[in-house]
């Protein structure tokens, strides 16, 4: 049985400390285990030199074995995200957000509860996204109530998206900002059409799973990560 290494992390709404696989998990998994795979099958070509069905045979093993790891990898971001999903449609009934994806998720739950189907879920996020671009609001809280930027902010995260879009990913994007200004301070829209040139991925690389939307949950991951 193939195990994948998993991060702990504390979820602070339950206190509770339990084992999370993220994709960083998975992607150091796959290509560790890849790059043994490859050091292995060095090794025995050098043992077998001359012996042509030897060679053969461990070319055979070894295929089967990468694919068999790529199914496992693929299976395993599938699960993943599937369980980030629904841990996000709980959290969202259970705080009662006031976005229109939230209400529509709500009327699901009312319906549902937790035995919600994953189908179910994806049919709510896909009439939330007919939208060909899209786009990532930074200055809102997650209840909708504005949290404001300063001129500062807006510099700093003007260069963050930037260097998102044109470093950490390929191919490159073409983001376009917008600073809308508030008395309680300035929000900055991030608009994002969709791309033509699919799969989009980041550099590690990390395919984007989501045709819609992949684009500023890339621009959203690298963002937060950085403190923004």
């Amino acid at each position: 049985m193939v195990r994948v290494p998993l991060s702990s992390e504390t979820f602070s709404e339950t206190g509770l400390q339990l084992s999370v696989l993220r994709l960083v998990d998975i992607q150091q998994y796959h290509f560790t285990s890849l790059q043994a795979l490859d050091h292995y099958e060095t090794r025995q070509l050098q043992l077998h030199t001359g012996n042509a069905a030897m060679i053969r045979n461990v070319r055979l093993v070894l295929r089967t074995i990468r694919l068999e790891l790529e199914r496992h990898s693929s299976l395993s971001a599938l699960a993943m995200c599937e369980a980030r999903v629904r841990l996000d449609y709980q959290k969202r009934c259970r705080k009662r957000f006031k976005d229109a994806v939230s209400r529509a998720l709500r009327d699901l739950y009312q319906v549902r509860g937790r035995q919600v189907r994953w189908d179910d879920l994806l049919d709510v996020w896909k009439s939330h996204q007919l939208d060909p671009a899209s786009r990532l609001v930074i200055g809102v809280n997650d209840d909708g109530s504005l949290a404001g930027l300063t001129p500062a902010d807006i510099g700093r995260l003007n260069q963050l998206v930037s260097n998102a879009a044109t470093e950490h990913m390929r191919p490159p994007i073409a983001p376009v900002t917008q600073n809308i200004s508030y008395p309680d301070g300035m929000v900055m829209v991030v608009t994002v059409p969709e791309g033509i040139s699919k799969p989009y991925m980041d550099n590690k690389p990390v395919f984007n799973l989501l045709n819609e939307g992949s684009f500023t949950g890339a621009l959203l991951t690298i963002v937060e990560a950085r403190g923004a």
